[in-house]
């Protein structure tokens, strides 16, 4: 409000100014210059007051009908000095019928224009209106019409923008929600599993169902494997707790991860072994990075184990790390058959899974280990992609960590 009523004051001094020296330049005497600058400025002010008044009074009526009413107070505002200055004697009479008729004409224009403005203002308006009452109902489409001021059709670009923002924001609160309600029901399947098998050895030990050792020795054992299941699946949740309620705490320290990649293939080669796979690691050496030893060691075995499940017998798993665009990254690709197209958006999501079959007993398949993998390199300020590849045999998929140098 301040700001206005300093350019206001501005103007009328502007204004002031040009009228004085119109009457200098004309040669009028000095005395009736001001004579006739005080009548003027008086007469517009009085004018301009009355008329501020009365658009003060009609804030709830269109911006057309008070674009019209701009006009015609300035209309009025010369009428009235014209008339006042031949009550005045500093115009002729014929020289004030004159001015009249040249101002009404003036006037009559300025309230074409000012209809037109104001139509086009309303028309905008109602654009950016419907817009909006378009966003509130969560409906992002656009509207046909565009508005026809350069201002409003900002605030148009910008607000399409939001509503454009806010539909992929609902959209992936949906998402979200339906992976929170998808990973309830697979970890309660992975949870009762074993714990159904446990309570049923416990009962058969109970009751002396089964008596003779060797067959009381493999109950204990099935029991240790269900416990350990029980133990990582906790833990899976637990790591993904911290990562979504920001709770990480990293403890970087400065590492090559060369070596990580070789004592991955040498953690993992039991492994593929048993599943017939072949796992190969090949890797820049330095490749030094200030990561969380623990986090990092963590987010790739989950990218191995993952690859290779996902494996058939005779594939290769292939772990190659080096330096990308000023990064460190690290790839693990495999030839199981890639990932359903469909399925690569949502694959990091917490509970997800593009299997249809459940692999019971194992917490590393309830669809923790990519989503827990990608918290950890996203919060070592990286990325963790995924793309379907053709390699030497059948197509693949390759995940990519990297994470800053």
């Amino acid at each position: 409000m301040r700001r206005r009523l300093l350019v206001a004051v501005g103007i009328a001094v502007v204004g002031i100014s040009l009228v004085g020296f119109v009457g200098w330049q004309y040669d009028s005497p000095m005395k009736d210059t001001v004579s006739l600058l005080v009548n003027v400025v008086v007469v517009a002010l009085v004018v301009g007051a009355i008329g501020a008044l009365v658009l003060r009074s009609l804030e709830a009526v269109s911006l057309e009908a008070q674009a019209v009413l701009v006009a015609l107070v300035t209309t009025a505002g010369v009428v009235a000095g014209a008339l006042r200055a031949e009550s005045r004697m500093f115009l002729a009479t014929p020289d004030v019928g004159s001015l009249l008729m040249v101002a009404v004409a003036a006037g009559t224009v300025g309230v074409v224009m000012a209809v037109s403005v104001g139509s086009r203002i309303d028309q905008a308006s109602r654009y950016v209106t419907e817009l909006t009452r378009r966003i509130g109902q969560g409906d992002a489409a656009r509207v046909e019409a565009r508005p026809p001021t350069r201002e409003f059709a900002a605030l148009a670009r910008e607000l399409e923008t939001m509503a454009a923002r806010l539909d992929e924001s609902r959209q992936r609160e949906r998402q979200l929600e339906q992976a929170r309600r998808e990973l309830v029901a697979w970890v309660s399947h992975d949870l009762r599993t074993p714990l159904s098998g446990i309570r049923a050895m416990v009962e058969a030990l109970q009751d002396g169902v089964v008596d003779d050792q060797p067959t009381i020795d493999r109950y204990h054992d099935q029991m240790g494997v269900a416990v350990a299941t029980l133990s990582s699946l906790v833990d899976d949740l637990f790591e993904l707790s911290r990562i979504e309620a920001g709770a990480l705490e990293l403890h970087r320290q400065e590492i090559d991860l060369a070596d990580l990649v070789s004592e991955t293939v040498a953690a993992f080669s039991p492994v593929a072994e048993r599943h017939g796979v072949v796992i190969e690691g090949h890797s820049q050496r330095p490749l030094m990075a200030s990561v969380s030893p623990r986090e990092m060691n963590r987010a790739i075995h989950n990218l191995v184990d993952n690859a290779i499940r996902h494996t058939p017998e005779g594939g290769t798993v292939t772990i190659d790390a080096g330096h990308e665009d000023g990064t460190a990254a690290l790839s693990v690709a495999d030839t199981g058959g890639g990932v359903p197209p469909e399925h690569l958006d949502r694959i990091f999501d917490h509970g997800y899974r593009a299997d249809a079959a459940r692999s019971p007993g194992s917490a590393n398949h309830a669809g923790l280990g990519l989503a827990i993998a990608r918290g950890f390199v996203e919060a070592h300020g990286g990325a963790l992609t995924v793309e379907n590849v053709p390699t030497d045999a059948p197509v693949g998929a390759r995940f990519c960590l990297r994470v800053p140098i």
